[in-house]
């Protein structure tokens, strides 16, 4: 018997998962354009600790890589314990995972299938690929395709090495939770779970089609052909093929994907809804201390001098900075590692580089501190 819409209703659930708000979390943190997450993504740069940041690099520090990353578990959902997260995509045989990563790329389960096994060349096969798939392509960056774009740096690192990539991929989501994301997650708790509650009562007060547009999602009900359809792309799904569709609550899914993966049972569909009404804490812990005497020592170098001079005025890579000061990458490297035990350094990935920055803050700190040092107003014989 066919499907009603009242029957296709009955298979939404509203729940919260930690799944595709890490991955996504993970996009806006390598972006440039974070919009109006902009001020969590420079908070959360401060805190990318350099195993962390040295992962993100392996994979070309690629936004978008991360949100096909939250695509490759499929149907599984690991609800909000981030140990079941990790374990999920540790228990993935490493070719099934690469597989399930390209798939969420280019969305043509054969092709990728082919490409993972190094039937066929990633940037040949994407150029191959028909026109309909081209606006998703170029929304993630795909198309044209250019091998040093950094998403084709990060799939072709995947196809080179599984086994290394899946457990970076693991490691990434691990320490993202561990040293940035789980304080913001705890706080927008509330937030969360209010968010689903109004979505909820929106869900059984209007029309499946009112309750998309109102939601912000980007899915068309069309009840005359008992089909979903994507607002972009053309998927179409008929109600039959639905087995789950499962409404989440989203801080950063600004891009409103969705998505749904096939399995025994039918489709499960995942719909993220992002919420523009909530914002993301940043980090409320107090300063660090400051070593005023480590950092003179970091700044009486004449090349550190130079080198935070520079990254005072603009973010610079480190071979930027090589070319700029006429001296070697190792040496660089060393200025900054000194820099950094000084606290005088954010550092940001971005577009397969890291990018240096002087500590405003801390800079404009360091005056009372070094008064404070050198003129201690309870010594009796200052």
């Amino acid at each position: 018997m066919p499907t009603t819409e009242l029957q296709l209703r009955s298979r939404f659930e509203f729940t919260r998962g930690l799944r595709f708000e890490l991955a996504y979390s993970l996009d806006v943190l390598l972006r440039d354009d974070a919009g109006s997450l902009a001020a969590w993504s420079a908070d959360a740069a401060s805190r990318v600790p350099p195993a962390l940041r040295e992962d993100l690099e392996w994979f070309g520090n690629a936004p978008r890589f991360w949100i096909i990353v939250g695509d490759a578990l499929e149907d599984a959902w690991p609800g909000e314990d981030v140990d079941a997260l990790v374990s999920a995509y540790e228990a993935l045989p490493p070719a099934r995972l690469i597989h399930s990563v390209i798939k969420g790329a280019i969305h043509d389960s054969d092709l990728s299938r082919r490409i993972a096994s190094r039937e066929l060349d990633l940037v040949d096969a994407i150029s191959a690929l028909p026109a309909k798939k081209r606006e998703w392509l170029e929304h993630i960056g795909l198309y044209p395709p250019d091998r040093t774009h950094p998403l084709i740096t990060a799939l072709s690192r995947c196809i080179e090495d599984p086994t290394m990539a899946r457990s970076r991929i693991a490691r990434v989501m691990r320490q993202h939770w561990e040293y940035v994301f789980a304080p913001t997650w705890q706080a927008a708790g509330h937030a969360l779970s209010r968010s689903l509650e109004e979505k909820r009562r929106l869900f059984e007060a209007t029309s499946l089609e009112e309750f998309f547009r109102l939601a912000l999602i980007r899915i068309e009900n069309v009840p005359d052909r008992r089909e979903l359809r994507a607002l972009r792309g053309g998927f179409r799904l008929s109600y039959d093929d639905v087995s789950v569709v499962y409404i989440v609550p989203s801080i950063f899914n600004q891009g409103r994907y969705w998505t749904a993966f096939s399995a025994e049972t039918g489709y499960s569909v995942f719909v993220p809804y992002f919420d523009p009404a909530i914002t993301p804490s940043i980090s409320t812990e107090p300063h660090e201390e400051i070593d005023v005497a480590l950092v003179f020592r970091a700044l009486g170098d004449p090349t550190r001098f130079a080198l935070a001079s520079m990254i005072a005025k603009r973010p610079m890579s480190s071979t930027e900075l090589a070319d700029a000061l006429g001296v070697s990458r190792p040496t660089i490297s060393h200025h900054v590692v000194l820099l950094r035990e000084a606290g005088l350094i954010d550092e940001r990935p971005r577009g397969g580089s890291t990018y240096l920055s002087l500590r405003r803050e801390l800079m404009a700190r360091l005056s009372s501190l070094a008064e404070a040092r050198f003129f201690d107003e309870d010594d009796p014989h200052a």
